[in-house]
């Protein structure tokens, strides 16, 4: 059986990015027993410059329609969206530092999928140190990484680093998935061409 692994590019508080999470771990289910996923969560900052405190979320105003298209494709996936739970719109910089410190990928998954259920099912404050520990804790994530976030400086190079990087690849929007260290694919896809382009990348990288 082959084996792809997926850079996941996207930002914590990007709704498109939570529903293309789950809706690549579907295609995850979908293909297996034929292509095995190693689904990798990498770190983007949607908004760089909400400050540690986070920002009202009145300051946001989203495009006319937008809503409608998020409830649709967030439907598809079997997901709501609570935006009444959210107060406030943070900064996902703690949350990018935490994920990138779990080594195991399948356990770094499953943490950045309870991140994104946490923000947009409960409005959890997931900027906030507390909130990421608990869920750390609740997703098994070991002493070691737990351990190490307690510091606020490690990892922070890090995940700027692999930001800048992202923005180098001309990264413009999220959710962005490369395929195999080569193949870029930029913003929600439906599930039928985000399956396509895996197949045809297993093709091309076998």
């Amino acid at each position: 059986m082959n084996t792809l692994h997926i850079e996941f590019i996207g930002d914590f508080i990007c709704p498109w990015c939570y529903i293309g999470h789950q809706r690549l771990l579907g295609i995850k289910e979908d293909l297996a027993g034929k292509i095995h996923l190693e689904i990798d969560p990498q770190p983007y900052f949607l908004y760089p410059d909400i400050p540690a405190e986070g920002r009202d979320k009145s300051s946001f105003r989203s495009r006319p329609g937008m809503g409608r298209l998020l409830k649709e494709e967030a439907t598809l996936e079997g997901l709501s969206l609570n935006y009444k739970k959210i107060e406030r719109i943070p900064n996902s910089t703690e949350a990018h530092r935490l994920v990138q410190m779990v080594p195991d990928l399948p356990l770094k998954h499953r943490l950045a999928t309870s991140i994104y259920e946490a923000y947009f099912e409960q409005g959890a404050p997931i900027s906030e140190q507390e909130c990421l520990e608990e869920l750390a804790s609740k997703t098994g994530i070991p002493t070691l990484a737990r351990g190490r976030f307690l510091d606020p400086e490690q990892g922070r190079l890090d995940v700027q680093a692999l930001r800048e990087a992202y923005l180098d690849q001309m990264v413009t929007a999220v959710p962005s998935l490369r395929l195999g260290g080569r193949f870029m694919i930029h913003g929600l896809q439906s599930r039928e061409t985000w399956t396509q382009s895996i197949r045809q990348a297993v093709q091309r990288l076998s």
